[in-house]
């Protein structure tokens, strides 16, 4: 694999992690503030706001394939 496809991987995981960091961060601040922000929502999404939120689940599976790709490539 040449050393151009090596930085590209390691940029798109970076890419990745600050993404879901960033996330983590955005959804911590507006948990902290005491404000209803969006009052609509109830049931398992109010519950569980990690495991339903389709941005974590985006970068989860964004993760999952490239590392897929990655580990295709390495060992071919």
């Amino acid at each position: 694999m040449s050393t151009f496809i090596w930085i590209l991987c390691i940029l798109v995981v970076i890419i990745i992690l600050y993404s879901l960091y960033y996330s983590l961060v955005v959804l911590k601040t507006q948990k902290d503030k005491k404000g209803e922000l969006d009052p609509s929502v109830e049931g398992a999404a109010r519950e569980h706001p990690y495991v339903l939120n389709p941005i974590f689940l985006a970068l989860i599976v964004a993760a999952v394939v490239v590392a897929g790709f990655i580990f295709y490539y390495v060992f071919k």
